[in-house]
């Protein structure tokens, strides 16, 4: 004779023992810290690419965005020197990566050695130049 079990529980009969499971709880706490963590790490990656690509802070979103996270990052704040007056940071790592991206040119087109200061000297010359006159 079949026996009817309700949709919460689950029967496993192992060597005539009968053991009970019920499915997880919604209240479990386990599974709310995890729900807590993934919601901070969403709001912070949020943040992250809203900060990465210069959103207006004066927009509603952006805004709200800051505001929610804001306690988050406030153990954070002046660990790094601000961008806005410390650019040369970003200006080290991109004059760092332009280097690698020169060396990989160089390689390419089999420049020789002889070469390579003179190409990158009147090149530094010529972007200094220019950009003087702006």
């Amino acid at each position: 004779m079949a026996q009817i079990i309700p949709d919460d529980e689950q029967e496993v009969v192992e060597e005539r023992v009968v053991v009970r499971r019920r499915r997880a709880e919604m209240f479990d706490p386990g599974r709310i810290i995890f729900y807590l963590t993934d919601f901070i790490e969403a709001t912070l990656l949020i943040r992250f690419v809203l900060r990465a690509a210069g959103a207006n802070p004066g927009s509603g979103f952006v805004s709200f965005m800051y505001a929610l996270t804001a306690p988050l990052v406030a153990p954070f704040r002046g660990i790094f020197p601000n961008p806005g007056q410390a650019g040369y940071v970003i200006e080290w790592s991109l004059s760092v990566d332009n280097l690698f991206v020169f060396i990989q040119l160089f390689l390419y087109f089999k420049i020789p050695a002889l070469y390579q200061h003179k190409i990158l000297f009147w090149g530094i010359l010529g972007v200094v130049l220019i950009l003087s006159f702006e």
